[in-house]
């Protein structure tokens, strides 16, 4: 042992032992390894739940670009009709659709629904999981203005585009 002498204290400092009691050890392979594969098991489960959510702020962007389409359809529809309002036409420039900057990979183009049922139909590319949703303006049973949007099949095969992808929620048949 050895003496140091501190101003107004006398303390004893030893030395660390030559060896040590029980070795010092690291993770095995075999740990490592476990824990890599809980890792990538939780990653693949969180992965298209991460992947849902992107694409369905993506769809929410672009149904708030749609707005200004959405009011001026309605305001079509009040004053000439369902008969008289032609989508195809009005999407043309100087048509009474405008809408706010659609973002690129976005297209917009006119559709029938069947039953008489005229809308909009917005294609998105790989941004936006190559999805279609059909946008349907109406007044419902209380006489009040609405817009149905809804996810597209085509030729009767169901898209994996769903609500958890879109944002939107009910399923209609595209005739375009």
């Amino acid at each position: 042992m050895t003496r140091r002498t501190l101003v107004g204290s006398v303390r004893e400092v030893s030395a660390p032992p030559a060896h040590p009691a029980a070795p010092i050890q690291g993770h095995t392979l075999v740990e490592m390894a476990i824990a890599v594969a809980v890792v990538g098991v939780l990653g693949s489960a969180a992965y298209p739940v991460y992947t849902n959510y992107v694409l369905k702020s993506r769809w929410a962007g672009v149904v708030a670009a749609m707005r200004g389409a959405d009011n001026a359809m309605h305001e079509c529809l009040a004053v000439a009709g369902a008969s008289a309002c032609d989508w195809d036409k009005e999407l043309k420039p100087g048509g009474i659709l405008h809408f706010g900057s659609l973002p690129p990979g976005v297209a917009v183009r006119a559709a029938s629904f069947g039953d008489g049922l005229n809308g909009l139909r917005i294609d998105g590319d790989v941004r936006y999981g190559e999805c279609s949703i059909g946008m349907l303006p109406g007044v419902d049973a209380a006489g009040k203005r609405s817009t149905r949007w809804g996810n597209l099949t085509e030729g009767g095969v169901k898209q994996t585009c769903g609500p958890a992808k879109t944002g939107v929620g009910i399923d209609r048949r595209a005739h375009v």
